[in-house]
């Protein structure tokens, strides 16, 4: 590798697949808590470097543990690299808070985020139906 922190990046994502589920559970309270929230371009390039669809898609989901805590804009660009726009509907429509998010109040959306948020599942080709449900779900 060429030492870059895209690089290296990109190598942690491909390794993961090795660490036990503690490990893997632990990074990703850790990483969403703090780095991810604001700035998801490390979260793309871990996914980018997993060698395992399943490992790619989890580091993917964890955007939306992001948008629980106000980061719409940066949540949905890590759902956007999710090939399939109906696997990241799903992915939302299934989607709940981590137990210990740092915001243990209402949900922080706000109307930014709301107009946001349904811009991007029209987009997305969501139904009004799901629209709604997955705004419900991130009011909380």
């Amino acid at each position: 590798e060429d030492g870059s922190t895209d690089a290296r990046l990109r190598w942690m994502g491909g390794e993961m697949s090795n660490w036990s589920a503690k490990e893997q559970d632990d990074f990703f309270r850790e990483a969403v808590l703090r780095q991810w929230l604001r700035d998801p371009e490390a979260q793309i390039l871990m996914a980018e470097g997993a060698k395992d669809p399943a490992m790619a898609e989890r580091i993917r989901k964890m955007g939306i543990q992001a948008m629980y805590e106000g980061a719409v804009g940066p949540g949905l660009k890590v759902l956007g690299t999710i090939p399939d726009p109906a696997r990241r509907i799903e992915l939302l429509m299934e989607a709940q808070a981590q137990a210990d998010r740092m915001n243990r109040g209402p949900g922080k959306l706000g109307i930014k985020g709301e107009l946001t948020l349904r811009a991007k599942l029209r987009d997305w080709n969501a139904t009004e139906a799901q629209v709604e449900t997955i705004i419900s779900r991130f009011r909380k």
